[in-house]
């Protein structure tokens, strides 16, 4: 059974002593929606006429169907002689009889480069644009004699798929589209459109993933795709997929890059606020006062516990076996069998009864487990568990892979053949770990929790924030990346000029508040705070036979030069607003009827109002502002004081009858 709990990752104190109140969140996807937003401030919003036909393909449509092929060529005349225009027309004819018979010529030309250099754009753009009425004919421009010219091709010659060519693909090599998600991974998404449009996922870039268990907007590029394959494949496919919506297409000249965010716009549905033996804690004046303190105080801005997984054993656990080269022990960790219901087995040991969770093939989990552990235990190899191993399984799966084809000691190189940034999340995890060790140890009640204390890290006042100087941040909002970069802010020779350690006459002066304080994550480039979180840093370390210093093949890997995170939160934009409702699935929003065409339960099923309860019940719909890399479930913690872990989601949904 998972061990993460927020005492075992050392989330443990608050910011403010308000009272606490009991809420269910995240009870239908539409409870908790992200939206992205951009590096100039704009809430990223896909709305139900992005998802209609672009209007520059209405458009283009429309100029397509226009012309004839003898006008074409009258147009062209401005360009090219009549010998090389007789040519085009012959060209052009070849490919419209091959198009309309079974066996194609082989003899015609299969290109046609038109001998003109034309050195303009705009007006090679021109001559794209006509050529796109010839069905069956791409173009290029290509570089002869280092002169740019104009290449035909005829699509039947090709075995392969071509894509269509948009001339103004020319200067803007890559398509932005927004994607919105329901109970989706960010890393399925690209796998399916990867798939749809035959091309590799790492054509695809994105500012950081988003949540599964919830509705995200977020911006995608992609490189070399029109903007009318991308809408076919949005209409034909993903229209008729309950979870994924593309739209609102435009043409860009850069990918995005991981960080490339300035944080995320989050919509938090709590419900049944009310529905407690404790009434005078819940009255709405203690949630409000909870609210306007979170909104002034802010929030410890711990690593929430996706952090650290979700599988048997935590992430942190592996990165420490990585730290010190087990590697054996690594992918043995790795491969420890899991149960997806250890949540609801430990919510019925809390509550004393049974509480099921139903999930997909349930019947065969018991005898993958056992194939899995016997695996561990060595009493089976690689190529008699590979075969029982279910296909979403894929990290156990290549490391079984790799040990099938590099023998059964190959331990490193088994982990080494997992996505890089899988591999770095566990590293990553360790970092997170000791950071909020050194953040529960900095908020005691013992120290000073408004202002910097001696020896505490800042920032130099002339700098607003880490983000001024350095935008390597991965912008994950309330999120754990899969396989992708983490949120860690890189340390380098320019951020550390502004990092600067609190002296005694400075705290005496209090000179510092404590939303300026930063916490280093712990790496080999990066200052030490001269106080108490310095000893308890050290001492996870030692406990743990780390030394970063004697580390250079891990660093080097990893790039693990260490880093810093600010303390505390302050939440931007806050916004909330109480609702009443009668029904426990009755949708406070209306993002899933808009967007999805359907309103979906926590389980996947519709929504019924059949269950109608003759008594009102109060919701909370709270939205907010987070930078990148701060936990949207640490900022709820500190509102509700309520455990952010499943499983005290799943008693509280069973106690309420939910």
């Amino acid at each position: 059974m998972n061990s993460v709990t927020e005492e075992s990752v050392f989330i443990r104190r608050f910011v403010s002593s308000h009272k606490g109140f009991a809420a269910i969140v995240r009870h239908l996807y539409s409870d908790f929606i992200v939206n992205e937003v951009d590096v100039e401030g704009t809430v990223l919003q896909l709305e139900k006429e992005d998802l209609q036909k672009p209007n520059a393909l209405e458009r283009q449509e429309q100029v397509e169907h226009e012309p004839s092929k003898q006008v074409v060529l009258e147009q062209l005349e401005k360009w090219y002689e009549p010998t090389v225009l007789s040519k085009v027309s012959e060209f052009v004819a070849a490919e419209e009889r091959n198009s309309l018979e079974k066996e194609h010529d082989e003899d015609s030309l299969k290109e046609l480069i038109l001998p003109k250099p034309i050195l303009d754009k705009e007006e090679r753009r021109q001559i794209h644009q006509l050529f796109r009425s010839f069905k069956g004919i791409t173009t290029e421009t290509v570089s002869t004699d280092d002169l740019p010219k104009i290449r035909l091709e005829r699509s039947s010659s090709n075995k392969r798929r071509r894509r269509t060519w948009d001339p103004i693909m020319e200067e803007n090599k890559f398509l932005s589209f927004l994607l919105c998600k329901k109970n989706t991974e960010t890393s399925y998404v690209v796998s399916k459109l990867a798939d749809l449009l035959h091309i590799r996922t790492s054509r695809f870039s994105f500012a950081g993933t988003k949540d599964k268990r919830g509705i995200t907007t977020q911006e995608m590029r992609v490189l070399g795709i029109t903007m009318e394959r991308m809408w076919q494949v949005g209409h034909s496919y993903l229209a008729k997929s309950s979870n994924i919506r593309i739209g609102r297409f435009k043409y860009c000249k850069e990918p995005l890059h991981l960080g490339e965010l300035k944080g995320n716009r989050f919509t938090v549905i709590l419900r049944n606020l009310l529905d407690s033996v404790d009434k005078d804690c819940h009255r709405l004046e203690d949630i409000q006062e909870a609210i306007e303190n979170v909104k002034t105080n802010g929030f410890i801005n711990y690593f929430g516990l996706q952090r650290f997984g979700s599988g048997a054993i935590p992430s942190h656990h592996v990165g420490f076996e990585i730290l010190r080269g087990n590697f054996e022990q690594v992918n043995r960790l790795i491969l420890t069998p899991y149960d997806p219901e250890w949540r609801a087995i430990e919510a019925s040991e809390v509550l004393g009864e049974n509480i099921s969770v139903t999930s997909h093939k349930k019947k065969d989990r018991p005898q993958i487990m056992e194939y899995l552990h016997q695996f561990c235990q060595g009493q089976l190899n690689a190529e008699e568990v590979y075969p029982h191993l279910p296909r979403f399984m894929t990290i156990e799966r290549q490391l079984l892979k790799t040990y099938m084809k590099n023998g059964p000691n190959d331990h490193k190189g088994a982990f080494s053949s997992l996505p890089k940034g899988l591999k770095k999340m566990y590293v990553h995890a360790v970092q997170s770990f000791i950071w909020n060790a050194m953040a529960s140890a900095r908020m005691d009640s013992q120290y000073d929790c408004q202002f910097a204390i001696a020896g505490d890290l800042v920032l130099d006042q002339t700098v607003h924030c880490i983000d001024d100087i350095n935008r390597s941040v991965v912008g994950q909002g309330d999120v754990v990346a899969d396989h992708e970069e983490m949120d860690i802010v890189e340390s380098s020779d320019i951020l550390e000029k502004y990092i600067k350690i609190v002296s005694e006459e400075e705290a005496l002066e209090k000179k510092y508040p404590i939303t300026q304080v930063y916490l280093p994550l712990v790496g080999t480039h990066m200052k030490w705070p001269q106080n108490e979180c310095r000893r308890i840093a050290m001492s996870i370390l030692e406990d743990h036979s780390i030394d970063f210093q004697s580390l250079p093949t891990i660093s080097q890997e990893f790039q693990f030069r260490g880093g810093y995170r600010r303390l505390i939160s302050i939440p931007q934009d806050v916004e909330y607003r109480f609702m009443d409702y009668h029904e426990p699935n009755q949708p406070l929003t209306d993002i899933e009827e808009k967007l999805f065409s359907t309103q979906v339960s926590l389980d996947g099923k519709q929504t019924e109002h059949s269950n109608s309860c003759n008594r009102k019940m109060k919701g909370l719909i709270l939205q907010f502002t987070l930078a990148a890399s701060e936990y949207a479930t640490m900022l709820l913690r500190e509102v509700t004081k309520q455990d952010s872990s499943t499983t005290q989601q799943l008693i509280l949904e069973h106690q309420k009858k939910f």
